[in-house]
């Protein structure tokens, strides 16, 4: 019984030192990998050569448009122009209305009036509204057409106002008609020159 119970107790230590043994082996095998890989790890890497830099690319800076003087002076000759046209056409329209024989005999009418007389003094002058020294005529005068409105800015020693004159043709060879002729004062009294019989109700 003792024999084999040392054999058996034999083989157990045989066994247990083949695994003790075993461990042995592995183990150290365990540790060389980790320590392998820890080493690999922690390692810097060198490079044989510099790295290729990056392409610098310049920010864009804004830039402020600068005035086209060519269209700067185009459009300033061009508003001159125009402004200096404009200027002309009321020029030759109020001269035209100032020099028609129908203005002319509207003022002589009115300086010959006594009751413009009595309320306006004598002169009557018509006060001027242009650098040229021309009074100014507002409406239009179109003998062909039959029809003259008018009205304009007269002036006596006592008070001034403004002159209305209406007249119309109603068929061509007819003769025309007086609709409205007064002066309102710039006292607000109103002085009617049409005859009676053409006053207008």
């Amino acid at each position: 019984m003792l024999p084999s119970r040392n054999l058996v107790k034999y083989g157990l230590r045989a066994s247990n030192s083949s695994r003790n043994a075993c461990k042995r082996i592995i183990i150290p095998n365990q540790r060389l990998l980790v320590r392998d890989e820890s080493t690999t790890s922690s390692t810097p890497t060198n490079f044989s050569a510099p790295s290729r830099p990056r392409p610098i690319h310049p920010r864009p800076t804004p830039v402020k448009e600068l005035p086209k003087t060519a269209v700067t002076w185009i459009l300033g000759a061009a508003f001159c122009g125009l402004s200096g046209w404009g200027v002309f056409l009321l020029y030759a329209t109020n001269l035209e209305r100032l020099s028609s024989s129908v203005t002319r005999q509207v003022i002589s009418n009115l300086k010959q009036s006594e009751q413009v007389q009595a309320v306006l003094g004598t002169p009557l002058e018509l006060p001027p509204a242009f650098l040229f020294g021309d009074p100014w005529i507002s409406g239009s005068v179109n003998m062909p057409a039959g029809h003259v409105d008018l009205s304009f800015r007269v002036q006596g020693p006592r008070t001034g106002g403004t002159v209305y004159f209406t007249s119309v043709r109603k068929d061509k060879g007819l003769p025309f008609t007086i609709l409205r002729f007064k002066i309102i004062t710039d006292d607000g009294e109103t002085i009617h020159l049409v005859d009676e019989k053409r006053k207008p109700t």
